[in-house]
């Protein structure tokens, strides 16, 4: 047995999952936050959260809590998607909307990626 991952021991495996049973209720909390155009949403912020903490520290999908937040980020992101990107001209310039408009496929790219264990 080695120790390169967490989930090698039983201890740490038990110290994980008792973390990530801290986090999902602020997670969940923070999907519900809307805020206006100069400030980023709850389900972005817990996008960003995936992409910084949870995926590089192999946090498995088994983490059931945590699969439902990453699902429901996901759809909250995809929302976005279809209603603020119908009309480039909406935005201060196509370099903003396309820099936005990337960067929320990319978080349902990886939150996907995550969920399917890849």
């Amino acid at each position: 047995m080695g120790l390169e991952n967490y989930v090698d021991s039983d201890e740490a495996s038990g110290l994980m999952g008792m973390c990530i049973d801290a986090i999902v209720p602020v997670l969940k909390k923070e999907l519900k936050v809307v805020n206006n155009e100069y400030n980023t949403d709850g389900c972005v912020n817990v996008a960003l959260f995936f992409e910084a903490v949870v995926i590089p520290a192999e946090m498995g999908t088994y983490e059931e809590g945590l699969a439902e937040v990453a699902q429901e980020t996901i759809t909250l992101i995809q929302e976005k998607l279809d209603t603020q990107f119908e009309n480039p001209d909406d935005w201060s310039s196509k370099d903003n909307y396309d820099e936005h408009k990337d960067a929320y496929e990319r978080m349902i790219e990886a939150l996907i990626k995550w969920l399917e264990g890849d």
